[in-house]
């Protein structure tokens, strides 16, 4: 019985923590390996993460040798338990660029839409499949 106790115990206090992991108060790392290109209609293989925290997204590809700097300047929405369906879109300056990083589940899909501005045309027209999604 006091097995049973203690297990209930520290169940009822790790569960609440899972949930509270909120995509915008996280430092998470997003696991991709490819994305859906807009502009040409073409999925594309590509190995690469987003490294996600309250001020910073960075996209890192070539194993860390290439990485975009993303500075968070707002957000809209709220996601807090990634296990649910649910989105967030951060607002993001890239050098001298503004736009939208949204993230999102839907169905069980997570992915990721930057939407970066240049002379009016969207640089990165890509819809990003993630694999994984982990804590860092």
């Amino acid at each position: 019985m006091k097995k049973i106790f203690i297990i209930l115990f520290f169940c009822a206090f790790l569960q609440p923590a899972v949930k509270a992991q909120s995509v915008e108060y996280s430092n998470l790392t997003w696991a991709v390996t490819g994305f859906h290109n807009n502009g040409n209609n073409e999925d594309v293989t590509l190995a690469s993460r987003f490294e996600t925290s309250p001020q910073l997204i960075k996209w890192v590809q070539k194993s860390g040798s290439m990485v975009y700097d993303f500075t968070v300047t707002g957000k809209t929405g709220s996601w807090t338990d990634l296990n649910a369906d649910g989105e967030i879109t951060f607002h993001v300056t890239l050098r001298d660029k503004s736009g939208t990083i949204r993230f999102a589940r839907q169905q069980g899909r997570i992915t990721i839409e930057p939407n970066i501005l240049k002379e009016g045309r969207n640089m990165l027209p890509y819809v990003f499949t993630v694999s994984t999604i982990t804590t860092r």
